[in-house]
């Protein structure tokens, strides 16, 4: 299950968890991720850069389809909204957090 989360630590225990991403469960498949990890990185304007990688045996085609999240970074505001000059954000049937496609891991 890809999902980006955040949360606080407090006297040593997480609290305040927030989900600010998350793949819809509709995108899941009974084959096992080949590279769903992810790599976060932030910029200065307040944005939160993402990866998803691919899924397994065949399904690596979903690299170029804009509504599927595999294959993709994702770009996202710190708080979990979408940035509004997102390059798919208007176009329809594409993910709005989309910022760049077609990547195997």
């Amino acid at each position: 299950m890809n999902r980006l989360i955040r949360g606080r630590i407090a006297d040593g225990q997480w609290i305040d968890e927030q989900t600010l991403w998350q793949a819809d469960i509709e995108t899941y498949s009974p084959m096992p991720d080949m590279g769903g990890g992810s790599r976060i990185a932030f910029d200065d304007a307040g944005h939160v850069f993402f990866s998803v990688g691919i899924k397994g045996l065949g399904e690596h085609l979903g690299i170029q389809d804009l509504s599927q999240p595999y294959g993709k970074n994702f770009r996202i505001n710190d708080d979990g909204s979408i940035p509004a000059d997102n390059p798919f954000l208007e176009q329809d049937g594409a993910l709005p957090g989309i910022w760049s496609y077609g990547h195997r891991s």
